[in-house]
C-alpha cells in the first residue's frame, strides 16, 4: 500500500472509505488490539460505525490480559527501532533549560517512555494521561515501585488541559492528531504548558517530505514487519488496518508546526521513517519586553 498525499502535505493509510465485511484473521486483530495505545483506537472495519465502535472499545490489556513484557515483545514485532525511540526520546529531557520536576507523557500507553523518564530524572514526577483506564493499569504495573511518584489520569489529551510542567514527552501517539491545523493549535497549547526553559520530545513517525521518499521508507517498515509476522503481504494488510486512523506530517513540517508555536527545534535521532524532534521554550531574555 502506498500512502496517499494529502492538500496538507500529510501521509496517512487507505483513504478509501469503501464499506466491506470484517473478515480479518485472529492474528490481525490481535495486532489491532496490542498497537491500541501507540495507535489510538485502531479501526476494525465492520460493516456500521456503531459495532466498530463496541469492538474498539474492548481494552488490550482486559481482554488479552497482557502484561508490560509481553505487550513489549509483540510491539517491536511492528515496530522497528522501538526501544531505541523510547531510549532517545528520553535522552532529549537533556536538552531542558531548567530543572525537570515534573514531565507530563502524552498517550501514557504502557509507561514505557515514563519509566525511563523517571530513571532519567530521580528528583521528577510523571503526570501521564490516556484514554484506556485499563492500559492505565498495564502502565501501573510497569512502573512498580515508580508509581509514586506518578500521577495516571484517564482521558484524552486533545480535550484534558495540560498542566503547567518543566517537560512533555510523547512516542507513537501525536499522530492521532487529524489535520496540520489542529496540530498546530495543540503545539501552541504544549508551548503556553510548558515552563520557560521546558523541553517538549516527540518520537513518532515523522517521513520524507514527498510520497516517493516516504514510500522508500515505508518499504523498510514493511520489511520489519514482515520477517515477524507471515510475509509483506500479511504485514501490508496489518500497516492498512491502522493506515486510515493515523495522520503522519513529514518531518520537516512538523518542524515548521513546532516553530510556529515558538519553540526551538532540533532533531537528534532519526530512522526513517521514524524520528526523535525536540522543542525548546526559550527562556525570556532581560531585554526582552
Amino acid at each position: 500500500m502506498h500512502p496517499d498525499v494529502t492538500s496538507e502535505s500529510t501521509f496517512g493509510g487507505n483513504k478509501s472509505h469503501e464499506v466491506t465485511k470484517n473478515t480479518k484473521t485472529h492474528e490481525e486483530l490481535f495486532v489491532q488490539s496490542m498497537l491500541r495505545a501507540f495507535f489510538v483506537l485502531s479501526c476494525l472495519r465492520g460493516p456500521s460505525a456503531s459495532a466498530t465502535a463496541i469492538i474498539a472499545s474492548v481494552s488490550v490489556a482486559s481482554h488479552l490480559a497482557v502484561s508490560p513484557s509481553g505487550y513489549d515483545r509483540r510491539i517491536r514485532q511492528y515496530l522497528p527501532h522501538y526501544d531505541e525511540l523510547i531510549a532517545e526520546t528520553t535522552r532529549a529531557l537533556r536538552y531542558s533549560l531548567r530543572p525537570i520536576r515534573l514531565i507530563v507523557d502524552l498517550g501514557v500507553g504502557t509507561a514505557a517512555l515514563s519509566r525511563a523518564c523517571l530513571d532519567e530524572v530521580p528528583s521528577a514526577r510523571v503526570w501521564g494521561i490516556d484514554e484506556d483506564a485499563a492500559m492505565l493499569e498495564v502502565a501501573r504495573a510497569r512502573l512498580g515501585r515508580r508509581a509514586s511518584r506518578a500521577t495516571l489520569v484517564e482521558g484524552s489529551f486533545l480535550t484534558t488541559p495540560i498542566p503547567s510542567c518543566d517537560a512533555i514527552v510523547a512516542s507513537y501517539a501525536l499522530h492521532h492528531i487529524r489535520s496540520t491545523r489542529a496540530k498546530q493549535a495543540f503545539y501552541t497549547r504544549c508551548f503556553r504548558a510548558l515552563r520557560p526553559g521546558g523541553v517538549l520530545a516527540i518520537g513518532d513517525c515523522a517521513p520524507a517530505s514527498t510520497a516517493r521518499g516516504f514510500e522508500q521508507e515505508l518499504d523498510g517498515w514493511i520489511a520489519h514487519m514482515a520477517s515477524s509476522c507471515g510475509g509483506t503481504s500479511k504485514a501490508r494488510r496489518i500497516y492498512r488496518s491502522w493506515g486510515d486512523e493515523d495522520t503522519y506530517l513529514p518531518l520537516a513540517l512538523e518542524q515548521r508546526l513546532l516553530e510556529r508555536a515558538g519553540l526551538q527545534v532540533d532533531v537528534p535521532w532519526r530512522r526513517s521513517p521514524f524520528a526523535v524532534i525536540v522543542g525548546v521554550k526559550r527562556k525570556p531574555t532581560r531585554h526582552s519586553a
